[in-house]
């Protein structure tokens, strides 16, 4: 009996260590996040009925940008540039996500909707990076 109650005990504290150590990783990436989006250019892009309401973005190279997704819909969206691996949270009707990134070069990047197959439907746009 007193061998599985030290096994149990252990198990706890195992789970208790990795909790600990799950919760400071998320910590220090939000904290990251919003130091990073404090200085960022921010563009609100609203997505309903399978659309966008920017088919073009324009932004500078090598400054942060915070992508405000809001999404106006009754089904979910996301926002993703693939080629920059900028990808934001997948957020539901009436529910609002950022997502903070520093393009490194220039050229036209297309941006979409990867939920579901809302990209094959035409949402999707033009991120272009400038001097």
């Amino acid at each position: 009996m007193k061998s599985f109650n030290s096994r149990f005990m252990l198990i706890g504290v195992v789970v208790l260590i990795i909790a600990g150590v799950a919760g400071f990783l998320l910590w220090r990436t939000s904290s990251n996040n919003a130091v990073a989006a404090s200085n960022a250019t921010v563009i609100t892009i609203t997505a309903k009925d399978t659309m966008f309401d920017l088919s073009t973005i324009t932004v500078k190279v090598g400054q942060p940008v915070t992508i405000r997704l809001v999404n106006a819909d009754d089904m979910d969206h996301q926002f993703s540039v693939n080629d920059l691996n900028v990808h934001s949270d997948q957020i539901g009707p009436n529910q609002t996500t950022e997502v903070t990134f520093t393009p490194s070069q220039i050229g036209d990047y297309e941006f979409i909707c990867s939920y579901s197959h809302h990209a094959q439907l035409g949402m999707v746009g033009t991120l272009k990076v400038v001097k």
